[in-house]
């Protein structure tokens, strides 16, 4: 996985999340994975089993912080 904000100190944690997503799209029938909405339930599902397993993971919608950290800041407010 490359990115400009991956390092060998949050690889694990962001790789994980993707990768089940990429997963669900991959080996899903596409009629289960057509919608976001009815896909989300299993991510969060299965990034909680990670988590009881002590696999460290982010949150699924990191794409939104990142944006907000790396985004022009103009009169101490972000555009939106």
């Amino acid at each position: 996985m490359w990115g400009e904000y991956v390092d060998a100190t949050n690889l694990s944690p962001r790789l994980w999340p993707r990768a089940s997503a990429a997963a669900e799209r991959l080996w899903s029938d596409e009629k289960m994975t057509s919608s976001v909405t009815d896909a989300f339930p299993r991510l969060v599902d299965f990034r909680c089993r990670l988590l009881r397993y002590r696999v460290m993971c982010t949150s699924i919608w990191v794409e939104e912080e990142m944006t907000l950290l790396s985004s022009p800041v103009s009169l101490y407010s972000f555009p939106h």
